[in-house]
C-alpha cells in the first residue's frame, strides 16, 4: 500500500544533497551567480526553480543522474506536475491522481519506485 507520508520537499531535498555535496549555499550562488538569498529561499520552500534554473542548479551541484532523477520529479510535485513514466497503464496514472486526491501526496523516490508502489495497487490491465 502507498505511504500517505508527506513527501520532502524540493527545498529539503537540495539542502540534503548540498550538504553531502560539502557545499554551501554562498558555494552554489557563486556557481549560478546569484544572490545567496535567493538559494535560501528554494531551500525553505518559498521558491520553486522552473526548469531552465533546475538545470542550472543540478550541473552547480554536481549531482549524480539518480540524484538529478529525484530533485526534478520533487520540483514537479512541489509545482504540481508530475511526469509519469512512459508506458504507464492509464489505470495506474488514475489510480495514482486518486490516492493523491484523497490521501496527500505519497512518498516518492523515482519514477520506477512510483510504477512498483502503484503496481501493487493496481495491477496493470492494459
Amino acid at each position: 500500500m502507498l505511504s500517505s507520508e508527506k513527501p520532502e520537499s524540493f527545498g529539503s531535498l537540495l539542502s540534503k544533497l548540498r550538504s553531502q555535496h560539502g557545499l554551501r549555499q554562498a558555494d552554489i550562488a557563486a556557481r549560478l551567480g546569484c544572490d545567496r538569498a535567493f538559494i535560501s529561499q528554494i531551500e525553505r520552500g518559498s521558491k520553486i526553480p522552473g526548469s531552465t534554473w533546475l538545470d542550472r542548479l543540478l550541473i552547480a551541484l554536481g549531482a549524480s543522474e539518480s540524484e538529478a532523477e529525484v530533485l526534478i520529479e520533487a520540483a514537479e510535485l512541489s509545482r504540481g506536475t508530475l511526469r509519469f513514466p512512459d508506458g504507464m497503464p492509464l489505470s495506474l496514472r488514475r489510480e495514482f491522481v486518486r490516492l493523491t486526491q484523497c490521501n496527500g501526496l505519497p512518498s516518492l523516490g523515482s519514477s520506477a519506485v512510483l510504477e512498483r508502489k502503484l503496481s501493487r495497487i493496481a495491477p496493470a490491465s492494459e
